[in-house]
């Protein structure tokens, strides 16, 4: 059996009273039986019960009280040598290490020490046998005279399972008995570290400095309160272009986009993809990237970004003072995941100063995790760089990685995630969906494994790195990828439609490709107050974070918060039945849910700029104004499962007649059911993309359904975007209508739009804006045709976007009072019902 032998003497003999630990207290609360032994210290299978006897400190006694009664320790011995059964608890695990188990004081030096274990015993040795011929350690003498060990001067204090319990199976022990050297020997923790509260004048901060070691050595850190204060914003004005002051500066058939990491990406139709502009002789400071100037920010120190995993089996690591040579130290338990990661971010050397928010943020003080979070958006951004930890090397993760790292220099995308051929790729069409990857099952199976690691499957962690700068990377076990580099990698895989349906799958639930760029607030997998320093900031300064509210209340105030803010209801397209609670309203969405049906349609909106009327009414419900456009009378079958079977759930969605005319319009019904199977993702709505046009995209379902061409599941892929249809239904309306469950509705309060308007959307700086094209005049304007002329005493004003704007923002000032509303006038309710709209008020329970 294995255990610690430690002495203790908490007097430090500092006096003759601190020379033994007879005048010390000692309480062992959970301690009420103790083994028996013979003479010779040997276990005899008997238990004692030890209330009222000389081995009782269930309750706090002095050592020396009834030590002159103590003969249970050998022959012709006086003293404590004894083995003490802890008893915890009900409520508390057999291994639980939450309480105290042992707690000793010296009254000479105030001195305490508490004892916590996962061990079921406590051997108590009151150094029976020392006879003052051991001296104390230099460092610890008092005076000019060497002091000595006396009988009783030190007590040892081992934590441990039952002694000799493999010898007597009927104890019920076998369970915690070491058979063999791999089992790990209990630890004794030293004294918890205590923490000093930040100041909040200078906007403190803790830093955690991990200490230089080999990988195997105890994990060893200091932890330093340091300022962090928000640079002031560089008024300096740039040289470089806007996307579309540089799109203006190209020739017919070339057009530039920003990329994820911030560069200008010169695209051409035909040709390969640039870095430099088409005429050489161009001003390159007009459109390079320059090196961002935060790294020179104090104090210097990266952020980690990483899961917690579980609390079980923590590992005590070292807290250190300051100056400290190591020899005294406080204890600190850290999870195996952030163990596992220090181990492998120390250096041999040299500190490394890193954020950890389980180390850096005192997780037991309330009001300190309220303000820290809030804090949480400087702390990442004003990093020199973020590591994203993903765990150790394992299920053959170098493979998985150099894949990724691989694939992720083939191609570049942009902020709206528009794809195209790395300037610097080795294999320049990998970045086309249809392309053919040529890797082999065990290739796809390490892939598969990488991205079902945890990290992968908290989407608040992935806020945590958009907020980085260009430096940041992903590290798993000791090889590192450059963030955006595994994000290119993970969005191309996502894009492809050949790799394998399990790796499909995995992407699909774990992490979808339009979060990885622009996960949106309040976005899946959100926790309001996890995340509250990520959040635009009007919105985060509107928000106090309250962690013992029940989790409907922190999500109702955030719902409010926001719709007050950018008066939208955008929120309700991530509603669900499906996952809410008792006392969850309809129109509250649960950000906990990790739902794959979590998709939203970002490209368009029947309200548009319309401002939302709504109002709360406690507990439960939502008062909102609006017009009831269509009535559902029909929802088909969910989409799920392989990809076999979710073209064969499709193909039931198809209407009757498919090629009858549809709404009497000019469309048919097959052209509005390929609208909707592409989720309105065509060219002729989005013509500076190099998405299908209604004619290629009609062309290729026709060929898909053909009786004499069998359907190929592999082809049916390729033609339809499955992931993006996975988790949503089919609808049909009482007026002939048909969508998805969360469906782009097109026929709003303004009705359809006139001939020769056509809706399309274009990408301005990440963002699809709807645009009106004149298909006469071939014109492009932004001004909704069906609105007519703004009132005369309304003005619109121009300002750029802002994080708190919605999705679609538009600002008008009142010239008379000076009132700015952030919508449009002429889709104000009354102005609504002036057009004849026949307006509702709805209650939402």
């Amino acid at each position: 059996m294995l255990a610690n032998h430690v002495y203790w003497n908490l007097g430090a003999f500092v006096n003759p009273q601190a020379a033994t630990v007879l005048n010390d207290t000692l309480h062992m609360p959970y301690s009420a039986r103790a083994i028996e032994i013979d003479s010779i210290e040997v276990p005899t299978g008997g238990l004692e019960i030890v209330n009222g006897t000389f081995l009782d400190f269930t309750s706090p006694m002095q050592i020396g009280k009834n030590i002159s009664n103590a003969h249970q320790c050998g022959f012709n011995c006086t003293g404590y040598d004894n083995a003490f059964i802890l008893d915890r608890p009900r409520y508390s695990a057999p291994e639980a290490t939450d309480l105290s188990v042992l707690t000793m004081s010296s009254n000479a030096t105030g001195i305490q020490l508490d004892i916590k274990t996962n061990q079921q015993s406590l051997q108590i040795y009151s150094c029976n046998n020392m006879n003052g011929t051991i001296p104390v350690k230099a460092s610890q003498q008092h005076g000019s005279t060497t002091t000595y060990v006396e009988k009783y001067g030190c007590i040892v204090i081992e934590t441990q399972q039952w002694i000799d319990g493999i010898n007597y199976p009927e104890w019920g022990q076998d369970q915690y008995q070491i058979y063999t050297v791999d089992s790990e020997p209990a630890v004794v923790e030293m004294r918890a570290y205590q923490y000093a509260k930040l100041q909040v004048e200078p906007q403190e901060i803790r830093l955690l400095v991990l200490q230089p070691g080999k990988f195997a050595d105890d994990i060893c850190f200091t932890i330093l309160h340091r300022p962090l204060v928000p640079p002031l914003k560089d008024e300096t004005p740039s040289k470089r272009l806007s996307v579309e002051e540089l799109r203006k500066t190209l020739p017919e058939g070339r057009t530039a986009d920003e990329t994820l990491n911030g560069r200008y990406l010169f695209i051409h139709d035909f040709l390969r993809s640039s870095w430099s502009h088409v005429n050489p002789n161009f001003d390159r400071e007009l459109y390079e990237l320059l090196e961002p100037q935060q790294l020179t920010l104090e104090p210097n120190y990266e952020a980690l970004s990483y899961t917690w995993g579980s609390i079980k089996n923590s590992v005590a690591a070292r807290v250190l003072s300051a100056g400290n040579s190591g020899e005294s130290y406080e204890t600190f338990q850290v999870g195996q995941n952030l163990a596992s990661a220090l181990r492998h971010l120390r250096f041999t050397d040299r500190p490394r100063m890193v954020w950890v928010d389980a180390v850096c943020i005192n997780q037991q003080d309330i009001d300190e995790r309220n303000a820290q979070v809030k804090r949480m958006g400087n702390i990442y951004a004003m990093a020199a760089r973020t590591i994203v930890w993903l765990g150790q090397e394992d299920d053959d993760s170098k493979r998985a990685q150099a894949v990724l790292q691989y694939l992720g220099e083939q191609v570049e995308f942009t902020v709206d995630t528009f794809a195209a051929d790395s300037p610097d790729a080795m294999e320049p069409e990998w970045f086309l969906g249809s392309y053919p990857l040529p890797y082999d099952g065990n290739t796809w199976l390490a892939l598969v494994a990488f991205f079902q690691r945890t990290w992968f499957s908290r989407v608040w962690v992935v806020q945590e790195v958009q907020l980085a700068n260009r430096y940041a990377v992903a590290q798993c076990g000791d090889r590192l990828i450059p963030w955006h580099v595994l994000q290119k990698a993970i969005l191309l895989l996502g894009d492809n439609r050949n790799i394998p349906q399990k790796l499909s799958l995995v992407l699909t639930l774990s992490w979808k490709a339009e979060e990885v760029c622009n996960a949106p607030i309040l976005g899946i997998g959100y926790t309001v107050d996890g995340m509250l320093s990520l959040a635009p900031p009007l919105f985060a300064s509107r928000i106090q974070p309250q962690y013992c509210l029940p989790l409907s209340e922190v999500y109702r105030d955030a719902f409010l918060v926001n719709l007050g803010l950018n008066q939208r209801m955008d929120q309700l397209l991530y509603c669900r039945l499906v996952g809410c609670l008792d006392d969850w309203p309809s129109w509250l969405p649960n950000w906990g849910l990790n739902s794959p049906d979590f998709t939203r349609f970002t490209h368009g909106s029947a309200s548009r700029i319309s401002a939302a009327h709504a109002q709360y009414i406690h507990p439960h419900a939502l008062e909102v104004i609006g017009k009831e456009c269509a009535t559902v009378i029909l929802v088909g079958q969910m989409a799920h499962g392989r990809n076999d079977e979710v073209v064969k759930i499709i193909r039931n969605w198809e209407p009757k007649n498919l090629l009858a005319q549809y709404m009497k319009s000019d469309e048919t019904r097959l052209d509005a059911y390929i609208d909707v199977l592409h989720l309105g993702n065509l060219k002729e709505r989005r013509p500076q993309s190099s998405v299908a046009s209604l004619e290629k995209a009609r062309e290729e379902y026709l060929a898909l359904i053909s009786k004499s061409n069998p359907i190929d599941n592999r082809q049916a892929t390729t033609y339809l975007q499955l992931e993006a249809l996975m988790g949503k239904s089919i609808i049909t309306t009482y007026e002939g209508h048909i969508g998805l469950a969360v469906p782009e509705v097109e026929l709003g309060l303004l009705g359809p739009i006139p001939q020769p308007w056509e809706l399309q959307y274009h990408s301005i700086d990440g963002y699809r804006i709807p645009n009106f094209f004149n298909t006469l005049t071939e014109t492009v304007i932004t001004e909704d045709p069906r609105l007519g002329h703004c009132p005369i005493e309304r003005e619109t004003i121009q300002r750029q976007r802002t994080a708190d704007d919605p999705y679609e923002f538009a600002y008008f000032r009142n010239k008379v009072t000076g009132a700015v509303i952030n919508g449009d006038p002429r889709m104000l309710p009354e102005a609504l019902r002036q057009r004849g709209a026949e307006l509702k008020t709805i209650r939402l329970l």
